[in-house]
């Protein structure tokens, strides 16, 4: 008889200790449960303000180039990717795509007008807003031609050292133009390395400066 009711106080004791080490660990939990930092806004309160879009890259020119009857080499910048509209006094003249770098080269398909035509530029990217540039006026006489370049409206045009590169264009032809020997290439190459990575590899757009022959 003894036994079982030894053993039935021991069973009455643990259950007693089970209890008592669940209720400390719920005030445990309760005490340490942080109070919720997050408060609703209260109606009417102003949305928290979001990141302002950045600003849309403006197109310009980098060197504009017209024959004597108007045919043009057009080369600039853009944001990359941008599809650039060339325009004459509000007459689109030319689109093209600036690459990944943001440059861009147009050759119009017809010869500018003589007189004075007034260049500009429309850059559009999906989900930005159109960015424009200033106003180039370039003069064209059909005796003459006109050569003109700015990176801004108003910047002085570059001597003849300055050259654009247009499609078809290799560092063996240039230098063949220039220095009536493809051989000097070279030359070309390294008054140029900054912007070439490899001699055959050179692309329209890219303005290259031409050492003078000796």
């Amino acid at each position: 008889m003894r036994r079982p009711l030894i053993l039935g106080v021991i069973g009455v004791l643990l259950l007693a200790v089970a209890l008592g080490l669940n209720m400390l660990l719920r005030r445990a939990d309760q005490a340490g449960a942080p109070e919720s930092e997050t408060a609703a806004a209260p109606p009417g309160a102003p949305a928290a303000p979001s990141a302002a879009a950045p600003a849309p890259v403006a197109p310009s020119f980098d060197v504009v180039r017209i024959g004597p009857q108007g045919d043009a080499v057009i080369a600039g910048r853009a944001a990359p990717n941008a599809t650039v509209h060339v325009l004459d006094g509000g007459r689109e003249i030319g689109t093209v795509t600036a690459d990944q770098r943001g440059q861009w080269v147009l050759l119009p398909s017809a010869p500018l007008p003589g007189g004075a035509n007034q260049l500009s530029l429309r850059a559009e990217r999906p989900g930005a807003p159109p960015a424009e540039s200033g106003t180039v006026v370039v003069q064209v006489t059909p005796s003459a031609g006109a050569q003109v370049a700015a990176a801004t409206p108003g910047a002085p045009a570059p001597s003849d050292p300055n050259q654009v590169v247009v499609p078809g264009n290799t560092l063996w032809g240039l230098a063949q133009r220039r220095y009536g020997d493809g051989m000097r290439y070279d030359t070309i190459y390294q008054a140029n390395r900054q912007q070439i990575r490899n001699p055959d590899l050179i692309y329209p757009g890219q303005v290259f400066v031409m050492p003078p022959g000796r």
